[in-house]
């Protein structure tokens, strides 16, 4: 699992109120959640979370870590739905015209299909 993918597990058990509900939201097991957390922790070198049998709260640097990581994690989401979903624009060829139009047939028909908004030139 990468930083951003721990991240959200973080952000997750804060947002659910419970190690269980990021597992749930994630796909993973309680424990294999559990020891992404710990390993976070491990890894920034001081304890985030305050775990009990029924919820999870923040300590003060998990305060912190958490308003950074919903901002970043926003951002990211932003960015990417920011993003063209489908390439766009004219596709040419140097050469002459039937050169490309005969090397290219076979592949044209696939490439239309995935860039709808696409021409050849």
């Amino acid at each position: 699992m990468d930083r951003m993918d721990t991240m959200s597990l973080f952000v997750a058990a804060i947002d659910t109120g419970s190690l269980s509900g990021a597992a749930r939201l994630s796909g993973l097991s309680l424990s294999s959640v559990s020891r992404h957390l710990s390993a976070l922790e491990e890894r920034v070198g001081t304890k985030l979370l305050i775990r009990t049998t029924r919820t999870v709260a923040l300590t003060e640097a998990g305060q912190r870590y958490y308003e950074k990581s919903k901002r970043i994690l926003t951002e990211i989401d932003e960015m990417e739905a920011g993003l063209p979903r489908h390439p766009s624009g004219s596709f040419m060829s140097p050469g002459p015209r039937c050169l490309a139009a005969s090397s290219c047939c076979r592949f044209w028909p696939s490439l239309l299909c995935c860039t709808p908004r696409s021409s050849w030139r």
